[in-house]
């Protein structure tokens, strides 16, 4: 069995990668898809082996680090003072306030973050984990409501190619990187695990749950599609 992520040395320089790896039943060959600055995922039929996957994935190498340098040469944007960044749909830039002490806040179209200038990366990214933490739980209260389910808790992390996943035992997980994109693409996040708590599968009766409680889910999804490269270009 492959694992499921894993951070691997490519090229003479020994660039860092961050692979996950995703079994898809309907694969018919093994591919790669990048997924970010440094974030590749490896689409593996179930029938190919470990080795062989990775063998693929080694004598792609040159052609992984290329695209990712591409992503983060192109569009890299790092949280640091005057940076424009999407909360919500909405764009904030980053401003240093001068003053050691005061808690990291929206005002108006700023960001507003004290403490040490050196440290500003890291509050920003702590407040939008904070953020995303509060309106995911926010709407998964709702959306468990709607279809009567019960989740067991929530986490949010920082993934490569998954927005969200539904464990067994009613665990749901999200990227905090969903609070950058606009307010219905997180809703349909959110809706989509939820459904997983009665249909752990994506077939026709998952998908009319999911149509169900979040009727324009298409678009949404359509915008991550077109757009999810983007939200792992920050911080």
């Amino acid at each position: 069995m492959i694992k499921n992520e894993r951070t691997l040395c490519l090229g003479c320089d020994c660039d860092s990668v961050e692979v996950s790896t995703r079994f898809s039943p309907r694969a018919k060959k093994i591919s790669i898809k990048i997924t970010g600055h440094n974030g590749v995922e490896l689409i593996v039929p179930k029938h190919v082996s470990e080795k062989q996957a990775m063998n693929f994935l080694y004598s792609k190498q040159d052609w992984i680090i290329t695209k990712s340098k591409e992503i983060g040469i192109k569009t890299r944007t790092r949280f640091e003072e005057g940076a424009k960044i999407p909360i919500q749909g909405e764009v904030y830039t980053i401003e240093y306030s001068g003053t050691i002490r005061g808690k990291t806040r929206l005002e108006g179209d700023r960001l507003i973050v004290c403490g040490e200038k050196g440290v500003i990366a890291g509050r920003v990214r702590s407040f939008l984990q904070d953020l995303a933490k509060k309106e995911i739980s926010a709407r998964a209260e709702i959306e468990s409501h709607k279809l009567g389910v019960d989740y067991s808790r929530i986490t949010v992390r920082d993934t490569n190619s998954r927005w969200g996943s539904c464990s067994r035992k009613k665990n749901l997980s999200f990227s905090w990187r969903l609070i950058m994109a606009p307010r219905d693409v997180l809703e349909y996040v959110v809706a989509h695990e939820v459904a997983h708590l009665i249909e752990m599968n994506h077939s026709k009766n998952f998908w009319q749950l999911v149509e169900s409680i979040f009727p324009s889910h298409q678009l949404s999804r359509k915008w991550l599609k077109d757009n999810g490269v983007m939200l792992h270009t920050y911080g």
